[in-house]
């Protein structure tokens, strides 16, 4: 029974546990750190050492390693800070109350290497600065300290500060801070602040202003200081001198006159100089080619010169180079910089001269010489006058001294012409580099660009290529390259920071597009035909092999000789003439792409150097030449024969004259083709196929071919006519006869007979047309004699064909046609002459008839006239004088307009005014001639219309509103306009009429704006004649907003704005407009869109948010409320506090689906899974529909929607929409314009009641049965008394067991619905602590051994050292070379009995270790030792091969592979394996957790399942204070469960605290202790054992929360240990006494005789201890009466635990449950292993060497493949990696978790497996829990196989560059010494076999490899001691 209702829970969790989708993370270009979106960075360095990045932000400092994943986070903001406030704001200080929190913005952040110290400086507490710890920066060893001394940075969070660490005074041997500030706020306070100066960075006067406070500079006097502000944009050292980059006034502003502008300046100061003598300062000066002046420095990069631009300027190559970008001011005297830009650079050297000049210049000319001024005392600083000293004193004092002149500076700039302008953009950072000789430098844009130039000399540079960082984001002045690899740029915009190549030159794919490119990095690999930099091209070095960009033109094929074949003549050999083919010895082939087909033909040189290909493609291989062609044209290659590499290409021709049908097409091809008159055919071989003696044209000589000259007839000829023509020809033979004329109209030939005599051809007179209506139509001449010998017209002779009925339909027209015609009248149509005296009908050429008026235009008009009349009609006139005074309407005169007539058939006039409503027809008279006069059949009526009203009265004083006016006759006249103002002040606004709303007796108009408000007279004008309406129209005040809300939608729009304003309800027509903020429009199309609002009061209005499509980001929202526009930037207020004002998209929310379909629903609410879900919507924006009833949403965050479904099962939709029974309801979400179908839903609904029948059967049949039973009861009554009784009492408890079991899978399947959102939303903000690269090999070398002798220096005797190195190098000699190591390798494995499988591992890690730096060498070895094995297990057992470690080999792959995946472990596969640990940790965590034994509540490994029934309580910790840890977050709280530990609570507090932090570097929970502060009853110490613990029956429960009856929400601290406790813990626990019991020390306590005293437990007592003590006690009753005490005492232990038992198996629905909340986490970490985008190079490389093993050896089953596979990447690296997560991140396993990796790993295991598993009811549950998903993975894993097998190979040299990349910055980490060390053991132990062996190889022989290895045995002889 109890196996019953186990299964029944089984089944029932099964129908209810979630199955989740797996997250799919897009691929990144560059690696980013990018914090919160609020969090701005300033400043950015980076370690030269150690290649750590730091980042200086707002409020926050973060270190970074070189991939930018976060280290370490510090918070240095808000603080408690005022500008009017001296210092920070020491404890209880209330002197100044104005301090409020203040963001802390950073203005310094430079490394001190000398000390291995960050300084950091904030624009808090007046720029006070702090010194960290350079590994951590956490660690601060100099925190703020008050003093006026020690302000250093600016205050102003606007202002600039530049600091940098450069030698300090004489002797140098110190450094100090180098610090210029711009003036900051408060000038009383800030008065004592320098604006440069020289910084002590001694402990004992950190920050303190050198030289007694004398090492400094001031703006003087102080009132000018905030005046004259300099901006510091770069400081740097070179060689002897520090320097400043600046930007200020050109001069001092005076009272009354502008300010003066700005320029760029550069100040000069000797290193060490803390007296400031030698202060200097020069302008510089960027010009633009134009002449613009960029006059304000942005960011400035010092780097040394590549070669060709130190040529081109006469500089040495170490000389330095300074790059800076300038920016034009929008104003002269403004700092603000237009987007228009310019880079600069100057020498560093000509810097340094001109510093010089000016120097001299103020020493020895007293400023200059013959009245110009080179120098002049600074007036801003009150420097001292130049002087005039002998020309020596430059040499005695190059830095001055106390007598010489100091503060001066240039007077004229250093100016330079701009290497690179961008008119269009703001440039704001700049970085530089060399490479390949060139140099190249990287600007950062404003609207977050990267452009990338190259600097060709000091006027010349070109940008190549332009990237998005973060588009619209600026970059900031802070750009570095990564210390440890200059192949990457560290760019940083205002919220990320991105590592970025410097080149992909992969993207380009042709060798034009390489060079093209321009980018000096990249060059093109010619025998690699691919854009690679010349690192990545093998043999680069040699001729040609890679063509740099300054290569004129690629490889390239220039002739072919010959350079086109006939198609079907004899083949040929072609000799090939190609530029810049690579030198190296390589053999070419010539293969020839002939459609699906390659020919290929070896090649050789000719003695020209020339490539000769002996063999062409024959005839039945070309491709057929397409119809209308002569030629094909197939690609020509020149293929490299050892690698089958195709390198270049050309077009090459076949060709065939046959093709051509004419003489000059033949002669004039671009092939040898000849014309054969008498055959009438084209051939590239005359003599073999034309007529002998016959006649031929050569090619070339077109001019012989029979050709027509000219036309000798009319040109043109009218259609229906019948004419000859006549044409002169030349070269047409004497025999032809039977000749025809050729017309092609509309590609149909009209033929006629002709003659021929004189050379000149006579076509038969024939009558020709065409059917278009067009007046005329050129036509092509053509001719040919016996059919089909064409005589060609080159020259294009035409007759042209026309129609004079075309376009001229009426007599008027028709004789007013172009004479040249010959048109005129026949009677009903136009024609010439002769075709209407065919017809026999007049023809008339002056004489019209009468006119005919079809139509006028409008019927009606006001009696005043004006009204513009358009008449149609035909015959009306054949010129304007005909008409001009001709034209009446209803009797009254109608003034035609000459601009607007249009001969016979158009007149528009002006009526006149008539003296009352009258009405008449329209007349026409053509020259005064009575007889031709037409009328108009339609009558035109004069009206007198009138205005009644209008609507509405009211409208905005900016116009907008629609006003419809009514009256009658409103259709009078043709034009109807309408005004709004006043007669008498003549004040009118126009009103514009809605033509298509013109009715007889309304029409509408749209209010224009007016200058005032007020009441106005509406006027109607009828062709410019005004009506006045009745009544006033009111102009009254515009409608305003004054607040908009919410300020967030999602992208796709539709969310709902509330407007709040006045003058609302007089806005007809509202809208809202979104469009893309200006910053973003400038390098993309602008998005915007428009949305209506509804009005619904005067005071509120509400609008959906545009559909703005993906954008997301701030956009300017602008309302459009009639004529109205208010932006809402511009609402009161916003100037102030600009961020209430910005409205922002965010990504559209997505709701999933749900997984089952349909879903099932058992009532309470229904919860509905998605991302983004409340970023930009509140519940009310979100409405669900289950069919057509609405669900009731109740609760939204950002990835759960929760609503409450209707009572009863609504009903659902067919296909067309009706209610229906059979179908289930849909459930929908509607947000905005976004609608999801989320599935269909079904309600668990009870059975239906059985039909009657069944009802009266089943009474009758238990009728029946309950006779028997009587009758069987009456029998048996006295024998079934007590079995009833038992039955009875089995019921009862077969009741409470399935009472037990529901409730449990109710509590189960309800936590399940909550599990994932907590547990998603806690793990997101985590960081990944991955291990350096140095302790993850060592854990995968060497797992246990901390201290191995290769990370640590060796022990050797200082006086054999040198003998040892030299042995160890020697022997290290020998291990590199391959027949030695293969020999060393299979004597040592032939040892079976003394080479165990311990040794094997040893030697494979040993082996890596001592070839870390060779790592194509070792790559070679393990593909020997493979293919070795290989050949091994195909003689035995292929599927045998790889299943355990059973050589040296499969360890050396192990180690190989744990190489060359570390990068995909960090990029790809981290991240996920990392969140699988978390989850489980988190979950484990959430219940119970046996302190003791490790068994918890939430598992999914049967062994380690708690199976008691243990009740608790979640309860919250307020943490107030904690030891030497992270304190921003102080207090902060902590779930526990009353039912934990005190260990156990120190470490949730623990990992909560240092939840960023990597374990190694966190304080432990045995090294504090846990205090409880409990108000006034004081401070417990609580500890898991101490005098208050429980016993009982000598068993002794650990102290948990509950028992010291901790409550819910309380305070504890956590407190260090003092130094002497943490040594009697030691030693106690070395007694195995308990004091305090940490994590590490509670599972030994169940260990030990019981005899001994208490044994501890926590939430439950091991099984297999009471049942062995108990069947003991049964099993020895005759034992001694001393022995009876201990036995009860056992019996009762027994009675204790078992009362504390419950049934165990219904709590192992708990497995399932816990699997539930993982699976998405368990998909998710299987997908990133089996990821095939991207697939690590080395699995697709290894999988390839399997692949073609396989082939070799003729093994075609896949399965044993399959198993191949498996076996050596699957099972060897990524279940060591599932299993054992601490070998790549830094974190502490819990057994309890380990249990749990291990099922999964073992799940893993299953699913590679390549044969079927079955399962039953005996099978173990971690097997039967993933049963389900196993064949899904296992589908996934032949997937990824079959994937991986489709890639593009991996080259050997591209795994080797690989692996070498990896592999360099990490040699120096391990003592490779020390690994040859031990491998020369090794070597010594099987000394004699290893002797004999390389004896007997002849190859080793010929090496003398056994003598060297004798040598060295000889040398290293008595060096014990190591």
């Amino acid at each position: 029974m109890e196996r019953l209702n186990l299964l029944l829970g089984f089944l029932l969790l099964y129908s209810v546990v979630l199955q989740l989708e797996p997250v799919v993370q897009g691929l990144h270009i560059y690696r980013t750190f990018s914090p919160s979106p609020e969090v701005v960075l300033n400043h950015l360095s980076v370690d030269n050492q150690t290649g750590k990045v730091y980042i200086g932000a707002v409020d926050n400092l973060y270190q970074l390693n070189r991939q930018l994943d976060e280290e370490k986070t510090v918070s240095t903001g808000p603080r408690l800070d005022s500008v009017n406030c001296p210092g920070p704001d020491e404890e209880g200080d209330t002197t100044c109350p104005d301090r409020v929190d203040t963001s802390n913005v950073n203005k310094v952040l430079t490394i001190d290497l000398q000390r291995s110290q960050l300084i950091t400086c904030g624009s808090v507490y007046h720029g006070i600065c702090e010194v960290r710890n350079l590994r951590d920066i956490s660690q601060i060893s100099v925190t703020y300290t008050p003093g006026s001394s020690k302000y250093v940075a600016t205050n102003s969070p606007s202002r600039t500060t530049v600091g940098f660490v450069a030698p300090g005074p004489q002797p140098h041997e110190e450094t100090a801070l180098y610090v210029g500030s711009t003036y900051g706020e408060h000038h009383v306070i800030r008065q004592s602040v320098p604006a440069v100066s020289v910084r002590s960075l001694q402990s004992s006067e950190i920050f303190e202003i050198m030289n007694g406070g004398e090492a400094k500079f001031f703006v003087n006097p102080e009132d000018m200081r905030p005046q004259y502000l300099i901006s510091y944009i770069h400081g740097f050292h070179s060689k002897n001198h520090v320097y400043f980059a600046t930007f200020q006034l050109e001069g001092v502003p005076q009272p009354g006159d502008l300010p003066p502008p700005y320029w760029s300046k550069l100040i000069r100061l000797c290193v060490g100089d803390i007296n400031f003598y030698s202060y200097m300062e020069i302008p510089l000066k960027c010009i633009g080619q134009n002449g613009t002046n960029y006059n304000l420095l942005q960011s400035m990069y010092v780097s040394k010169p590549g070669q060709k631009l130190a040529q081109s300027m006469g500089l040495q190559e170490d000389d330095e180079m300074l790059f800076g970008v300038f920016s034009a001011s929008k104003t002269p005297s403004g700092m603000e910089a237009l987007e228009s830009s310019a880079l600069c650079i100057y020498p560093l050297s000509e810097v340094n001269e001109e510093f010089s000049k000016v120097q001299e210049a103020c020493y020895t000319q007293e400023g200059g010489e013959g009245g110009q001024r080179v120098a002049e005392p600074l007036a801003f600083a009150r420097g001292s006058r130049c002087t005039n000293f002998a020309s020596d004193i430059m040499r005695l004092y190059p830095c001055g001294d106390s007598f010489t002149p100091t503060k001066f500076g240039g007077t004229e700039p250093l100016t330079h012409t701009a290497v690179a302008e961008f008119p269009v953009t703001g440039v704001t950072s700049v970085a530089a580099s060399t490479v390949n000789g060139y140099t190249a430098a990287f600007l950062g844009t404003t609207n977050g660009q990267l452009i990338k130039v190259l600097v060709w000399s000091g006027v010349a540079a070109d940008p190549y290529e332009e990237i998005e960082v973060v588009l619209g984001s600026r970059v900031q002045q802070d750009m570095q390259f990564d210390a440890m690899d200059s192949q990457n740029l560290y760019v940083m915009t205002e919220n990320k920071v991105s590592m970025v190549k410097v080149a992909e030159c992969g993207q380009y794919t042709s060798c034009d597009d390489c060079h093209g490119a321009g980018d000096p990095y990249c060059g093109w690999c010619t025998l690699e035909n691919r854009c690679t930099q010349k690192q990545e091209c093998n043999g680069h070095n040699e001729g040609n092999r890679w063509l740099s960009v300054d290569v004129d033109k690629c490889i390239e094929i220039m002739k072919i000789d010959p350079p086109n074949l006939p198609r079907e003549g004899p083949r040929t050999s072609l000799t090939l003439e190609v530029a810049r083919l690579p030198d190296g010895g390589q053999n070419y082939d010539c293969s020839f792409r002939l459609g699906s087909e390659t020919f290929i033909s070896h090649a050789r040189f000719d003695n020209n150097g020339k490539l000769v290909c002996d063999n062409t493609p024959p005839p039945a291989q070309i491709p057929p030449i397409p119809v209308g062609r002569d030629h094909v044209t197939v690609d020509l290659w020149v293929r490299v024969r050892e690698t089958y590499r195709d390198i270049v290409k050309k077009g090459f021709d076949f060709f065939d004259c046959n093709a051509l049908k004419s003489c000059n097409p033949c002669v004039t091809s671009a092939y040898n083709c000849n014309w054969c008159v008498s055959d009438n055919k084209c051939t590239h071989n005359t003599a073999d196929n034309c007529q002998a003696g016959s006649t031929t044209v050569g090619h070339g000589q077109s001019g012989s071919c029979p050709l027509i000259r000219q036309r000798l007839s009319e040109e043109l000829i009218p259609v229906g006519l019948p004419k000859a023509i006549n044409m002169s020809t030349s070269n047409v033979p004497d025999y032809a006869d039977d000749f025809r004329c050729s017309l092609n109209i509309n590609d149909v030939y009209v033929t006629a007979e002709a003659t021929f005599k004189n050379g000149i051809i006579t076509c038969s007179p024939t009558e020709y047309t065409y059917p278009q209506d067009v007046q005329e139509m050129a036509i092509t001449l053509g001719a040919s004699w016996r059919g089909n010998n064409i005589i060609d017209n080159p020259l294009g002779v035409t007759v042209t064909l026309y129609k004079c009925s075309s376009q001229r339909t009426d007599c008027s027209l028709c004789v007013t046609a172009n004479p040249r015609y010959s048109c005129g009248w026949c009677e009903d149509t136009c024609t010439v002459h002769e075709v209407c005296q065919n017809r026999r009908r007049t023809w008339e050429l002056l004489d019209c008839p009468a006119p005919i008026i079809t139509d006028f235009i409008p019927k009606s008009g006001p009696v005043n006239g004006g009204t513009s009349v358009t008449i149609t009609g035909i015959n009306m006139g054949q010129r304007f004088e005909d008409i001009r005074g001709g034209v009446t309407v209803a009797g009254q005169a109608c003034v035609p307009t000459e601009e607007e007539y249009s001969v016979s058939n158009r007149i528009v006039c002006t009526t006149g005014q008539a003296p009352t409503t009258t009405s008449g027809p329209v007349v026409v008279q053509v020259g005064g001639d009575s007889n031709k006069r037409g009328l108009s059949s339609d009558i035109f009526y004069y009206r007198n219309p009138t205005v009644l009203g209008f609507s509405p009265v009211v409208g905005p004083q900016s116009g907008g509103t629609r006003v419809q006016i009514m009256g009658e006759l409103f259709d009078t006249g043709g034009e109807i306009t309408a005004r709004i103002g006043r007669q008498g002040d003549n004040m009118w606004a126009d009103c514009i009429v809605d033509s298509s709303s013109r009715t007889n007796v309304s029409v509408e108009c749209t209010t224009s704006s007016i200058p005032t408000t007020g009441l106005y007279t509406v006027q109607v004008l009828f062709d410019g004649h005004s009506r006045d309406a009745p009544g006033k129209f009111n102009y009254t005040d515009d409608p305003t907003i004054v607040e908009v809300s919410p300020l967030k939608s999602f992208s796709s729009g539709g969310r709902q704005l509330t407007i709040k304003g006045t003058n609302l309800r007089i806005v007809q027509n509202a809208a809202v407009r979104a469009s893309t903020s200006g910053e973003n429009r400038k390098k993309r199309q602008a998005t915007e869109r428009t949305e209506q609002c509804s009005i619904e009061s005067d005071s509120t209005m509400k609008c959906p948010s545009p559909d703005m499509g993906q954008a997301v980001g701030d956009v300017d929202l602008t309302f459009q409320l009639d004529n109205v526009q208010i932006s809402l930037a511009n609402l009161p207020g916003c100037q102030d506090s600009p961020d209430r004002c910005r409205f922002a998209y965010v990504e559209d929310p997505e709701y999933f689906p749900f997984e089952e379909k349909p879903k099932l629903h058992t009532g309470g609410i229904l919860a509905i899974e998605g991302r983004n879900l409340d970023q930009a919507s509140f519940q009310d924006d979100v409405t669900v529909t289950i069919g057509m009833e609405i669900c009731n949403v109740t609760s939204l965050d950002d990835d759960t929607l929760t609503c409450e479904p209707p009572e009863n099962q609504p009903p659902g939709l067919d296909s067309e929409g009706r209610k229906s029974k059979e179908v289930l309801p849909k459930v929908e979400v509607k947000v905005g314009n976004l609608r999801f179908e989320i599935g269909e839903l079904q309600y668990q609904i009870p059975p239906a009641g059985l039909p009657i029948w069944a009802i009266i059967l089943i009474a009758a049949a238990g009728g029946c049965l309950v006779l028997i039973i009587i009758v069987l009861l009456f029998v048996m009554r006295s024998k079934k008394k007590e079995a009833n009784r038992r039955y009875e009492k089995i019921m009862v408890q077969m009741d409470t067991l399935e009472s037990n079991v529901r409730n449990e899978c109710k509590k189960a399947f309800a936590e399940l619905q909550t599990d994932m959102t907590d547990l998603t939303s806690d793990l997101s903000g985590h960081g990944i602590p991955f291990l350096d690269y140095r302790t993850y090999m060592m854990r995968v070398l060497f797992p246990g051994q901390d201290m191995h002798p290769v990370l640590k220096e060796t022990n050797v005797r200082e006086s054999r050292r040198v003998q040892w190195e030299q042995g160890m190098n020697q022997f290290s000699a020998l291990l590199n070379n391959k027949h030695f190591l293969l020999t060393f390798i299979r004597i040592m494995e032939e040892s079976r009995e003394s080479f165990s499988s311990r040794d094997k591992v040893n030697v494979a890690s040993l082996l890596t270790v001592a070839l870390h730096g060779k790592m194509e060498y070792y790559t070679d070895i393990l593909k020997t030792l493979l293919l070795q094995m290989i050949e091994k297990s195909v003689e035995r057992n292929p599927k045998l091969m790889l299943r355990r470690t059973e050589s040296v080999v499969d360890k050396m792959l192990t180690n190989w592979l744990s190489i060359s995946l570390y990068p995909f472990l960090k990029e790809t596969a981290g991240q996920p394996l990392f969140m699988l640990y978390k989850a489980i940790k988190y979950q484990v965590e959430k219940g119970p957790v046996d302190a003791i034994l490790g068994f918890a509540r939430y598992s999914i490994t049967e062994d380690r399942l708690l199976r008691e029934q243990v009740d608790h309580e979640v309860l919250t910790l307020n943490v107030v204070s904690l030891p030497g840890g992270p304190s921003s977050n102080m207090p902060f709280t902590v779930k526990a469960l009353s039912c934990d530990t005190i260990t156990q609570v120190k470490d949730k507090i623990l990992d909560m605290a240092y939840k960023n932090i990597p374990y190694s570097k966190r304080l432990h929970a045995d090294e504090c202790e846990l205090e409880w502060r409990h108000g006034r009853a004081g401070q417990l110490i609580l500890r898991d054992s101490d005098v208050t613990s429980e016993v009982n029956h000598r068993w002794k429960k650990l102290n948990t929360l509950e028992h010291y009856k901790v409550p819910d929400s309380c305070s504890v601290a956590l407190l260090r240990k003092p130094e002497q406790q943490m040594k009697l813990d030691r030693t106690f626990e070395n007694l195995g006494v308990n004091q305090s019991l940490s994590s590490s020390s509670l599972a030994p306590l169940m260990q030990g005789d019981p005899e001994e005293g208490c044994r501890y437990f926590h939430l439950q007592v091991e099984d297999s201890w009471v049942n062995d003590n108990f069947s003991n006690h049964r099993n020895h009753k005759a034992k001694a009466r001393d022995e009876l005490e201990r036995s009860n005492s056992v019996k009762r232990d027994s009675r204790f635990l078992k009362e504390q038992r419950a049934i165990p198996e219904i709590y192992l629905t708990r497995l399932l449950a816990t699997k539930g909340t993982l699976q998405k986490f368990v998909d998710d970490a299987f997908s990133a292993i089996l990821c095939t985008s991207p697939v690590p190079p080395s699995i697709k490389y290894f999988f390839d060497l399997l692949d073609s093993e396989a082939k070799k050896h003729g093994i075609d089953d896949p399965e044993t493949l399959h198993i191949w596979k498996t076996n050596s990447v699957p099972l060897r690296f990524w279940v060591n990696v599932l299993k054992n997560p601490e070998f790549v991140f830094d974190i502490f396993k819990l057994g309890i978790v380990d249990a749990c990796l291990s099922v999964i790993a073992q799940t893993f295991i299953d699913s590679c497996s390549a044969a079927e598993h079955k399962l039953g009811k005996d099978s173990p549950s971690n097997k039967l829990l993933y049963a389900r998903e196993i064949p899904q993975y296992r589908q996934k894993v032949q997937t990824y196989y079959r994937e991986v097998q489709q890639m593009t190979a991996v080259s050997d040299q591209e795994m080797i560059t690989l692996l070498v990349e990896e592999t360099k910055d990490h040699t120096h980490e391990f003592n490779m010494l020390a690994a040859v060390n031990e491998l020369y053991d090794y070597a010594i132990k099987y000394q004699e076999q290893l002797l004999d062996a390389l004896e007997e190889d002849t190859t080793c022989q010929r090496m003398q490899l056994a003598h060297k290895l004798e040598n060295i045995s000889a040398n290293m002889e008595g060096e014990t001691d190591v």
